[in-house]
Formats: structure tokens, C-alpha cells, sequence
């Protein structure tokens, strides 16, 4: 319903005044195409009665999503790597858990794919157009030069999270709700108060680093620890954003920890959903796909808990870099980082001389 409703909406003046739409007029532009290209001049109800005479058109649109997810694997960005190696991530990136949860919803931050590898690929005015296109098409991408409302119900919110503030926003419906919860002496509001101040000195972190490194750091790099940073942002970023990750892969790789982010990647995007920590049936209820009515039983699984966390440790092992590679102030106090960089390197056992990012060809 991320595609039908908005398209619903696309055509009605009152989308902003009497829905609340948060989305770009960009996405409405598109969406009023797509509407024109898929039903011409129909009118429905409403998003439900358009997503129903749509059906025969689904796998249309379902091919839509696919082609976007190709734009990903553009030459420029992906240099070094055979076809067959990027035929192989295709399928891995298809089948996913964050791509199949961005298509079961619909969500239009899959075409931003296409405007994202450009943007890592092309310097200068071609980055400029990108990533004022990623603006307009989601405004959180304004990162690159909070609002959590209760929109969602806590079971929509761990279906599949990508900040730590998904723990608070579960928690604090728990409290809302009459629950109580006390760890180590610490109740749900002094634990809330503690993820998010770890989360935001995490972001404000990097973004300090980031500000110390000034020119020092590669451009795409600062453009990838600036995405990280995105997903991190809040529950209102949504587990779409983890579809960006594909991107960046090519990029990590030229990092110095690329072994410890493949690894943290790999983690996010394995379906380790299928071990399942909690289960709860909720009842009956509709599903499109089968045009049905069923008994679900809603599951928790170690996805929910496990990629937020992780997401966050990539948010701070990319400030570490940019903090001990790149930072030039102050020295007394990057010169300690330094030292626990070169133990930590050598943990991961690289090759430094494969990670000369000053002679690297790519782009800045």
C-alpha cells in the first residue's frame, strides 16, 4: 500500500492539507505518471479499490522494482567485479529480507537505488543532480549537505528496524500500554533515556569526525559513513533504508575494515528471521496476495533484535575509521585512536597495501 495509497493520493489536492503526506512533490510527480501509465483516466475510492483492479498489473510492477534494482550495478562504480560476481549479488540483493520487505510494501525509496549509485559513482555536477533528487525523494537525504510519532502499531515497528530507537518506541508503548519493566535497577524510562542518548552521540559522533576530517576523507567514503548515519536515524527511516547497504558494498570494500563490514552486511541482510524468539497469533486476517482471510501468527524474530544493533555497530566502526585515518584534530587525542586502529587492523589481518585510498581509482 506504500505504492497505491500515495498514488490515490497523487491526483487530490487535499494530500497534504486532509491526508498529512510527508512525501516529496517529486514522488507525487512520479506516482501521477505511473497512475496515467497503469490506468489512465480511472478513478477509485480510494488506494484499496486502485490496488485491486491493479492485480493484473502486478507482475508489471513487480519487473518495475526489479529493473530499478539493476541501476545499482553500474559499471563505473562496480569496476574490478565480473558479471557473473554482479549477477550473483543481484539475486542475493533481490531475495533479501530489506528488498523483499520494500516490495511487499511497495515503497517508492527503490527507485532512489538508481540516483544513489550515481551519486557514489560520478563527482561533480552528476553527484550535485543526484543527490538533489535523493532529497526530493526522500528528505532525510539532506544528510549529505525527529519526528516519531505513533503512526505504527510495536509489532509494525519490529517487523524490520533498522535504528535502535525501535527498542525505545517498543518500550514506550509498553509503558503506555501498563507494562513495567525493570533491568539492573533501571525502569523503561531511564532505559529509553539511555538508548536514545546512545544513539544520538553515536550520529552526532560521526558527524563530528567527519567535520575533523574535513578534505582529508574520500568523498564517496564520507558519502557512505553519511548513509550509514541515515538508517541510524530514527524508526521513521524505516527498514527500507537497509536497501542503500547495496550501494555501498563496492565502497566498503575499498575501506580499510571492509572484512568487519562485509561481515556486519552480511548480518543485516540474511534472513535470520526465521529463528524466532517470540510468537503471538493475532487472529484473522485479510491477505492481498491470496485474496483470503487467515489465521496469522505473528512472530518476533532474531532480526528485529539483532540488525538495529548491528546497524549501529557499523555507525560506529566507520566513525572510528574516518576518526583514526582521516581526522587531523586534536592530535594529542588521534594519535591513541591511531595506535588501537593498528591493533584492531592487525586483528582483521589486512593487506595495506590493497587499501591505498589516495591511489585508488575510484572516483572522489
Amino acid at each position: 500500500m506504500d505504492f497505491f495509497n500515495p498514488m490515490f493520493w497523487a491526483d487530490d489536492s487535499g494530500r497534504y492539507t486532509i491526508w498529512g503526506s510527508v512525501y516529496p512533490p517529486l514522488n507525487f510527480l512520479f506516482l501521477k505518471s505511473a497512475r496515467w501509465l497503469l490506468f489512465g483516466d480511472l478513478r477509485q475510492a480510494d488506494g484499496f479499490a486502485l490496488r485491486d483492479i491493479a492485480r493484473p498489473m502486478i507482475p508489471w510492477i513487480l519487473l518495475a522494482y526489479g529493473a530499478a534494482t539493476l541501476f545499482i550495478f553500474r559499471q563505473d562504480l562496480w569496476r574490478g567485479f565480473t558479471d557473473f560476481q554482479k549477477a550473483l549479488l543481484f539475486v542475493a540483493c533481490t531475495l533479501s529480507p530489506p528488498m523483499l520487505f520494500t516490495i511487499e510494501r511497495g515503497n517508492l525509496i527503490i527507485f532512489a537505488l538508481g540516483f544513489l549509485a550515481l551519486a557514489f559513482a560520478r563527482p561533480g555536477w552528476a553527484r550535485a543532480f543526484a543527490i538533489g533528487v535523493l532529497i526530493n525523494i526522500k528528505p532525510y537525504f539532506a544528510l549529505y549537505l525527529s519526528q516519531e510519532n505513533a503512526l505504527f502499531s510495536a509489532r509494525e515497528i519490529l517487523s524490520l528496524p533498522s535504528s535502535i530507537s525501535a527498542f525505545t518506541y517498543v518500550l514506550q508503548t509498553y509503558f503506555s500500554q501498563g507494562g513495567s519493566l525493570s533491568i539492573a535497577g533501571f525502569d523503561i524510562a531511564m532505559i529509553t533515556s539511555i538508548i536514545e542518548l546512545t544513539r544520538w552521540l553515536g550520529i552526532a559522533g560521526l558527524l563530528a569526525v567527519l567535520a575533523l576530517a574535513g578534505r582529508n576523507v574520500p568523498e564517496h567514503f564520507a558519502l557512505a559513513a553519511m548513509t550509514v548515519a541515515i538508517t541510524n536515524l530514527g524508526v521513521w527511516v524505516g527498514g527500507y533504508s537497509f536497501i542503500f547497504y547495496f550501494v555501498l558494498i563496492p565502497i566498503f570494500l575499498r575501506m580499510a575494515y571492509w572484512k568487519l563490514y562485509l561481515v556486519l552486511i552480511t548480518l543485516i541482510l540474511l534472513p535470520i528471521d526465521v529463528i524466532t524468539i517470540l510468537r503471538d497469533n493475532i487472529g484473522d486476517q485479510y491477505a492481498y496476495l491470496s485474496d483470503a482471510t487467515v489465521s496469522v501468527d505473528w512472530q518476533l524474530g532474531l532480526g528485529a533484535i539483532a540488525r538495529p544493533a548491528v546497524n549501529f555497530c557499523m555507525l560506529l566502526a566507520i566513525s572510528f575509521e574516518v576518526f583514526s585515518k582521516y581526522a587531523r584534530w586534536p592530535r594529542a587525542f588521534q594519535v591513541g585512536f591511531q595506535g588501537a586502529d593498528k591493533i584492531f587492523g592487525n586483528l582483521l589481518h589486512r593487506d595495506r597495501r590493497i587499501f591505498d585510498t589516495h591511489r585508488h581509482i575510484m572516483p572522489s
